[in-house]
């Protein structure tokens, strides 16, 4: 068993050390710091909200960023027989005197946009003001970001954002002929719903970065997206770039689009059809959800790898006969859920 003491940043990877091992396993309530990824609590049960309310109220025990804006849960797996585990320089049961700021939050920030496609909000849920999500595969990971995008215009009470979507696009794939059908598919003018996407596109992962980290600031300024999209993330990281300067950069492009997500509290949405696991595990951190699309024949295996309150789970669909581009865009067929 690891010593407690000597850990300044406790990761997943520690406080598995520090509880043990067991052939075991379950899922529990994993509380961190988004700004470092230090590990605050793991608990078999949700904190109370006076246990919450402490831990807001004080600060990062690793990089003493303030809770309040950087306190994030999601499902770790840890030994079935744990109890509770919490950072020592941390106690949620001292006393303390909160001040309760009035916040009026809608109903619809807190259920997030939804994709209109059954089993995609089945499996993810929607995304939230708060969410990092990626998505990877094939070819499906487009159409469901652009179909995000149309549904971002939607008001509040047709379960939209009532606003703009920002699109970055990584891969100069952005289908217009996807986007039309998905507009007229809801009845919507052409002309006025591409007024509000508002498209970028990088041609090398200089060009990404730059946009990410700093020319999103303008955009936001000028236009205030209610959506964020960078779509396929990592294809402009290929051979020619050294394996040293891609992690330098994906470092920084993931610290950026946390930063993004803390300041402008909207939903971040990224895709990737690229096939290089090892950039997309070296991402995986800057993301608190994680879904993976595979073509099977006639079925769409999709696979929940990663979500702040769900477990892991996989749904098979039955694909449709429609044109590659536009599969989405009618209903499909449950084969497999589990």
């Amino acid at each position: 068993m690891a010593t407690i003491s000597q850990h300044k940043l406790f990761t997943e990877q520690d406080v598995g050390d520090i509880l043990g091992t067991s052939q075991f396993t379950s899922y529990f309530f994993g509380y961190y710091c988004k700004a470092c990824f230090q590990t605050i609590a793991v608990s078999r049960d949700c904190f109370s909200q006076k246990q919450i309310d402490i831990l807001l109220h004080g600060s990062c025990p690793s990089c003493t960023q303030i809770l309040t804006a950087n306190l994030s849960c999601r499902t770790v797996e840890v030994p079935v027989d744990t109890q509770f585990w919490i950072h020592p320089k941390i106690s949620p049961r001292k006393n303390v005197n909160i001040e309760y700021p009035v916040r009026f939050i809608s109903a619809r920030a807190l259920i997030g946009l939804s994709s209109g496609i059954s089993f995609i909000d089945s499996l993810i849920g929607g995304l939230r003001s708060d969410s990092i999500t990626l998505i990877k595969g094939s070819r499906l990971p487009l159409q469901i970001a652009e179909k995000y995008c149309v549904r971002a215009q939607f008001p509040e009470q047709l379960g939209g954002l009532d606003g703009r979507a920002l699109f970055i696009d990584g891969g100069n794939s952005f289908d217009i002929y996807l986007f039309t059908s998905i507009v007229r598919d809801y009845g919507l003018d052409f002309d006025k719903a591409l007024n509000k996407i508002i498209i970028s596109r990088a041609f090398t992962p200089y060009e990404l970065l730059q946009l990410v980290s700093k020319d999103v600031e303008q955009v936001f300024e000028a236009y205030n997206p209610q959506l964020f999209v960078i779509n396929d993330i990592f294809n402009l990281f290929n051979q020619d770039l050294d394996e040293g300067e891609a992690r330098r950069i994906l470092r920084k492009l993931g610290y950026a689009i946390r930063k993004t997500s803390q300041s402008k509290h909207v939903p971040i949405l990224m895709t990737s059809s690229t096939k290089n696991e090892y950039f997309q595990f070296l991402f995986r951190d800057y993301c608190d959800t994680l879904v993976e699309f595979s073509e099977e024949e006639n079925q769409i295996r999709a696979k929940l790898v990663k979500h702040p309150s769900k477990p892991q789970v996989e749904i098979v669909q039955e694909l449709n006969l429609q044109p590659y581009n536009q599969q989405l865009l009618s209903p499909l067929r449950t084969i497999i859920h589990g």
